[in-house]
């Protein structure tokens, strides 16, 4: 076992008096052109979209610009992005009559407001 981490770290040492790659630079050139596109994108969108959507309480919602009309929904599992989906169901017959998707945690309240969620 000791033979295999010496030969291990023999290995590590080796490569890191090696030069650096001139690839390595070649990527970071590429990260920092995709991240100033990629800022540049989110300066047009915000110029684009300079009304926000308002919560129930009247804050502004966070805005997501592969899809703007989602939300981000507590779980058990965490926050995630997305919708809340409520669906009512003919349990006689096994069959969905109903089916909604709300943008926010409304859509939990919607079932007791009769199908119509306020957000």
């Amino acid at each position: 076992m000791e033979a295999a981490a010496n030969a291990m770290l023999a290995r590590h040492r080796e490569n890191d008096a090696l030069a650096v790659e001139p690839t390595l630079a070649e990527k970071d050139v590429r990260q920092i052109e995709r991240l100033d596109r990629e800022a540049a994108q989110m300066r047009q969108w915000l110029n684009d979209h300079p009304a926000d959507r308002k919560g129930a309480k009247g804050k502004v919602v966070k805005s997501n610009r592969t899809d703007n009309e989602s939300a981000k929904t507590a779980t058990s599992k965490g926050v995630i992005q997305g919708y809340t989906g409520v669906a009512a169901v003919d349990d006689k017959h096994q069959i969905i009559v109903e089916a909604q998707a709300h943008r926010s945690s409304a859509g939990k309240r919607a079932a007791a407001n009769g199908g119509k969620a306020h957000d």
